[in-house]
């Protein structure tokens, strides 16, 4: 076999192998695709321990956000990223049932697991601790899962949804409501600011 077919053979080869990997992942372009936003109001990160300066505290605080990522598991082209304030936002989450998992120095693998999720929605979870053992809730009475309906004020509907395994409703909204849900959230000056533990 001469050289020019051999070459072809195996680029030919080569491209059918990279077509069929990645097949673990979800698809690229999700349809219908969900928002969840919300911030980090504490860090537990094994090795780092809280120092008692104002000044240094900040800067601790600071320097862990910046090194603290977000993503969704096996779904490679959602976007988003922890803001400097703790703020968080990822779209492109797929509708159903997904996995957010949050990275930080010394914890590589935080999750937080959202079932039942209806497409289009956005989940708003304010107020999170990231541990080694998991996402935690700090403030799920304010949990909101909104999803476009055509009404004039938010009307609760007879679906619920699963964060964490805990159950929450979800709300129907007039899509007027829904203009933020690509801002990363406003993290309260006083209250949950991110913390060490």
């Amino acid at each position: 076999m001469n050289r020019p077919i051999v070459i072809a053979l195996i680029s030919i080869a080569t491209l059918s192998l990279l077509a069929c990997g990645g097949s673990e992942s979800r698809q690229q372009f999700v349809r219908d695709p969900v928002s969840v936003r919300g911030w980090i109001g504490e860090i537990t990160s094994p090795g780092i321990y809280p120092v008692a300066d104002p000044t240094r505290q900040h800067a601790q605080r600071l320097a862990l956000l910046q090194q603290t990522t977000v993503s969704v598991v096996d779904v490679e082209f959602a976007s988003g990223g922890v803001a400097e304030t703790g703020a968080f936002i990822i779209l492109d989450v797929p509708p159903g049932n997904s996995v957010i998992e949050f990275n930080a120095p010394g914890i590589p693998e935080s999750r937080l697991v959202l079932e039942r999720i209806p497409p289009s929605a956005d989940l708003f979870i304010p107020a999170i601790a990231v541990k080694p053992e998991g996402v935690e809730l700090l403030q799920p009475e304010q949990v909101r899962i909104r999803i476009p309906g055509n009404v004039t004020e938010a009307t609760k509907t007879a679906a619920t949804a699963s964060i964490n395994g805990f159950e929450f409703p979800v709300h129907e909204v007039p899509l007027r409501d829904l203009v933020d849900r690509r801002d990363y959230p406003d993290v309260p000056l006083r209250g949950m600011t991110p913390t060490l533990r």
